[in-house]
């Protein structure tokens, strides 16, 4: 069902999604993915039955329209049986344009869903190492999200540096094409956004060329979430972890290496960040953030996701800024450091 401009009705139809017949649901539920509606509205979604044999549930566009990876709300559809059984049941017709990677989405009346159909299918294409040619420096990169930040001269962004995060065939080449991108780039110093973690013994290692990094002092690590750069970049957690990144490259020699464990939503979004403060345009940001999409993994981002975070930072929307640079600056607290350590602009 369409949203109107103030609310939105779930409709869970029985004869879309396949039940039980000995155990049929007992009560019904919606939940949001890849967002936060849960957190807040935990106790508002169970859906009611109607007199049709259909599961109901209005709630008010205010309260949903939070994006996912798709940047349109997404979600699913589970139900407890007459046992307390708890079910996620797959629909066998979902209409066309309406889902991506297996949830639902809200789409807007002004939205085209075949733009979405066709957003969903790349979205679910999973490239094999066939697909890509080593010998050809573009496609390495892609393979392992290995690009410069866009307004940055010495700050590079892209994939785990020694942590498999895909069961594929092609997790082994990625790793390997970011341990020889630190080797010749020279990265001298690396931004972790997941955390220090340890390598697993006689399947992962750390490259001598980091081991040297770390050594020295000059891999920051820091644990960040999901959550706090989509949904809470207006926080003082999102805020401090920005100050400290740019506190980092200003007192540590670059070039630089920022990544997380797919280098694409903790590290998409900071590095949106960087280029803002770089002086890149909004639209250079979206383009650099979108080709996350491209490694062929399955993790499908869309610049309305970025867009999302970065109005929630600004506190309005990106239409109304009209210096993205400063803007960005005073919201994080940054532009005073940023002018007090001239010597530092090299880095971006």
């Amino acid at each position: 069902m369409e949203p109107t401009n103030n609310s939105f009705t779930f409709t869970f139809d029985p004869q879309i999604y396949p039940l039980t017949k000995t155990n049929p649901p007992r009560k019904v539920f919606v939940r949001g993915t890849f967002n936060i509606w849960t957190h807040d509205f935990a106790e508002k979604l169970e859906l009611k039955r109607d007199p049709t044999g259909n599961w109901t549930l209005t709630l008010p566009m205010k309260a949903i329209n939070i994006p996912g990876n798709s940047g349109r709300p997404e979600y699913l559809f589970y139900y407890v049986d007459t046992e307390g059984k708890r079910h996620d049941p797959v629909p066998i017709y979902t209409k066309k344009g309406f889902s991506m990677l297996g949830n639902n989405l809200i789409l807007y009346p002004e939205d085209a869903p075949a733009y979405y159909e066709k957003e969903a299918a790349f979205a679910q294409t999973e490239l094999s190492l066939a697909d890509f040619d080593l010998t050809n420096p573009e496609d390495r990169f892609r393979l392992s999200n290995i690009r410069l930040v866009p307004g940055t001269k010495n700050i590079w962004r892209g994939y785990h540096t020694y942590k498999k995060s895909r069961d594929t065939q092609t997790e082994g080449p990625r790793l390997l094409v970011v341990k020889e991108f630190l080797e010749s780039q020279n990265i001298k110093s690396i931004i972790t956004l997941s955390g220090k973690e340890e390598p697993i013994e006689g399947q992962e290692e750390i490259c001598t060329h980091e081991q040297a990094i770390i050594s020295q002092e000059n891999e920051l690590f820091v644990d960040t979430s999901y959550e706090t750069v989509y949904y809470n970049s207006d926080g003082k957690e999102f805020k401090s972890l920005m100050q400290q990144i740019v506190s980092f490259i200003n007192t540590h020699p670059a070039p630089f290496y920022i990544h997380c464990r797919l280098g694409s939503d903790r590290t998409g979004v900071t590095c949106a960040v960087l280029a803002a403060l770089a002086g890149a345009d909004w639209q250079e940001i979206c383009k650099d953030y979108h080709r996350t999409s491209f490694m062929g993994i399955k993790e499908y981002r869309s610049p309305d996701l970025l867009k999302y975070s970065f109005e929630k930072l600004l506190g309005k929307p990106i239409t109304d800024v009209k210096n993205l640079q400063e803007e960005v600056a005073d919201s994080l607290e940054l532009k005073e450091g940023i002018r007090q350590q001239p010597s530092a602009c090299q880095h971006f």
